[in-house]
């Protein structure tokens, strides 16, 4: 687990993948766990419940909400979309 976390600067796994790295739990143990793992700056993407977001580094954290009443048509490349805007912003 430690070389998968540690490999990049961020680590962003929607909650099933976090899961099966660490296993189940609330969103903020998922992502205490991963940076113990190594991540340095964990996002959790969580779908409809929005996302976490973690910086190892601070120990600051923000619980960022999904967009509210969008109509999505259809959730393939989602996961893509908030990576790429979280890199750009």
């Amino acid at each position: 687990v430690e070389g998968l976390c540690s490999v990049g600067d961020i680590f962003s796994p929607n909650e099933i993948e976090a899961f099966s790295i660490v296993g189940p739990g609330s969103p903020v143990d998922v992502v205490e766990r991963i940076a113990e793992a190594g991540a340095k700056v964990v996002i959790l993407r969580r779908g409809q419940q929005g996302s976490v977001v973690y910086d190892s580094q601070t120990g600051e954290m923000w619980e960022v909400p999904a967009v509210p009443d969008s109509k999505v048509v259809d959730v393939t490349g989602c996961g893509n979309a908030y990576n790429g805007a979280f890199l750009a912003a």
